[in-house]
Formats: structure tokens, C-alpha cells, sequence
């Protein structure tokens, strides 16, 4: 077994406070005041977002403060497992619906592949909609939530038509 230098194992330890310390919810948000322009969610400890009914409305608000483990992940909008279909949105908006899109970029760590630090995806709402975007058909970025595949990706949530001649199946 190689053995890490302690200066390195001291660096990386010193890191991972960091990165604890930078997510972790601000004093404001853990008394329950939240920051200007922010409300506090109803039974959220910690989720100030700038408009508390976009939580849980079925369409996935895939940047923060709403897709945050603070704020159950937009109140599991952002996951197909989790969001819920009895809500206004329905987890399920089409191509040509008066709002959308919206895809599933899934942070949650019970059901995503995405590793948020590396995907860096500069359109969240691009993953999972169903149509397959090179840029974000990696590793990193969960296949593009499955929109590459003709077997992963799902029909019933996506946004775009699956495999549609703009954005074909690109499967790896």
C-alpha cells in the first residue's frame, strides 16, 4: 500500500472542511431568517429561495438555491425517482407546452450519477430532457441523465421527443 505524505493527507483534510464550511447553510438560513430577496421554505431548515412555490411543482429548478440538499433538491423536482406527478407541473412537461423546458439534473445522492463538480454544465436544464447533448454526454454528467440512449432514455419524462433528428441517440 502507498503511503500518503501527512502534509498531503493534512491539505486534502484542510480541503474537505472548505468545501463543508462552503455549503453549509449560513448562519441567517440556520435561524430561520433568510438573505434579502429570499424566503425561508416551509419545513426545509436551512432553504431560503426566492420564491418558496417552486419547490415540489414538478419541474425540476436545477440551479441553486433550489436544487441544494438544504432544499430537497428542489423538493425532488430533479429526479425522476422523486419527483412527485400529483403536482402542477406534473414531472412531465412536452415540447410545445407553454413552459419548459425542463430536464432532470439529479443531484440527490440516492439516485444520481452526476457529479456536479466535474459535469459543469452550463445549461442544468439540458440533462435528462431527452434530447442527447454531446457536451454533456459524459461520465460526469450521468449520460446526460439518459437522454443518448435508446434504453435509458424515458419516454414518459422527457421534454424533447427521445432520439429526435435534432439531437439523435449518441450512445456510449
Amino acid at each position: 500500500l502507498d503511503a500518503k505524505d501527512p502534509e498531503e493527507e493534512e491539505e486534502e483534510e484542510e480541503d474537505e472542511m472548505i468545501e463543508l464550511q462552503d455549503n453549509a447553510p449560513s448562519a441567517e438560513q440556520q435561524d430561520g431568517v433568510c438573505p434579502e430577496g429570499t424566503s425561508p421554505a416551509q419545513g426545509l431548515s436551512g432553504c431560503c429561495v426566492p420564491d418558496p412555490s417552486f419547490l415540489g411543482d414538478g419541474a425540476c429548478d436545477s440551479y441553486p438555491p433550489y436544487n441544494t440538499p438544504e432544499c430537497g433538491y428542489d423538493l425532488g423536482d430533479c429526479c425522476r425517482e422523486s419527483c412527485n406527478p400529483d403536482t402542477p407541473f406534473k414531472c412531465a412537461a412536452k415540447e410545445g407546452d407553454a413552459y419548459g423546458p425542463f430536464g432532470y439534473y439529479c443531484l440527490d445522492p440516492r439516485y444520481s450519477a452526476i457529479d456536479e463538480e466535474a459535469c459543469n454544465a452550463e445549461n442544468r436544464e439540458w440533462v435528462g430532457d431527452g434530447g442527447c447533448d454531446p457536451d454533456y454526454n459524459t461520465q460526469e454528467c450521468g449520460w446526460d441523465g439518459g437522454d443518448c440512449c435508446r434504453e435509458t432514455c424515458d419516454v414518459n419524462f422527457s421534454y424533447y421527443e427521445c432520439g429526435r433528428e435534432a439531437q439523435p441517440f449518441d450512445c456510449k
